[in-house]
């Protein structure tokens, strides 16, 4: 049997190796391209296991006083314990985090929690997006590394932006975090998403010239490119309030049968073809 068809990370090596010969850069490009998103996604799931264990351990210990507390509660009432200090100022953070909104042209108002962990996912993808993009000649920011780079970027955060969607997910059971609260990342998740698809066409469009998307425009996988990113576009327009707030029914059914279009076009593109 050939071991070329047999393993496909030989495949891959072999396909980069000769691609290298032809344009240097591959030889860097194309690992990272990869290896970026699987990184990010290390990372985000290392969060979310935090977040779990404590979740777990303060319900637990949350429970273990509970038994004591009609116990104690007469004999400690009217008594200073420096052991409520780490309490106090827990729930001081979260009256100030939970409790203290900016208002953003009178009709938005997001608390600063959500601001704080929508702007964090923000700055981690394009960070990991963006990461070691300069080219051997020295220019910056080549679109030849961040180009499909931010395309698989965008395709294997479609779980996670899924999962903070759904009303019965597993991050709600893992972390604690109620649904409210997971559907503003859920609207912050795709919008980056959003970014991240124009980000990798535009990166492509810059790389390929206008001779070279005229001939990819034969492709399906191309096409398929196109169609995700318009119905990205639309979801992320018609998911602002006033927009959906007036026509809610039609927002419903035009976001369950773009997203199941999206993910496929997104995938194919992503998971169908070679990328580097």
């Amino acid at each position: 049997m050939d071991h070329a068809s047999a393993d496909p990370t030989f495949s891959a090596s072999v396909a980069a190796q000769i691609a290298a010969r032809v344009n240097p850069d591959r030889a860097f490009s194309y690992p990272r391209t990869y290896a970026n998103p699987t990184h990010a996604w290390y990372m985000l799931g290392s969060f979310i296991a935090l977040i779990s264990i404590i979740h777990f351990t303060t319900s637990t210990v949350a429970w273990i006083k509970s038994r004591r507390r009609a116990i104690s509660r007469s004999s400690s009432r009217g008594s200073l314990s420096w052991a409520r200090v780490p309490l106090v100022v827990l729930n001081l953070a979260r009256r100030i985090m939970f409790r203290t909104t900016i208002s953003f042209g009178g009709k938005y108002n997001r608390n600063l929690t959500e601001l704080f962990l929508g702007s964090a996912y923000i700055a981690f993808l394009f960070a990991w997006t963006f990461n070691n993009t300069t080219n051997l000649a020295g220019v910056p920011i080549s679109p030849q590394y961040y180009a499909n780079r931010a395309g698989l970027m965008a395709a294997t955060q479609l779980p996670f932006m899924i999962a903070l969607g759904m009303k019965n997910n597993i991050l709600t059971l893992l972390t604690g975090v109620s649904l409210d609260k997971l559907n503003v990342l859920h609207r912050i998740a795709a919008r980056v998403i959003c970014i991240l698809l124009w980000t990798h066409a535009a990166g492509h469009i810059i790389e390929n010239g206008v001779e070279g998307n005229i001939e990819d425009l034969r492709e399906t996988w191309f096409r398929c490119g196109i169609m995700a990113i318009s119905a990205f576009t639309l979801l992320s327009l018609f998911s602002f309030q006033p927009l959906r707030g007036r026509a809610y029914e039609f927002f419903l059914v035009c976001h369950l049968f773009a997203n199941a279009r999206r993910c496929w076009d997104i995938s194919y593109p992503a998971f169908g073809r070679s990328v580097g």
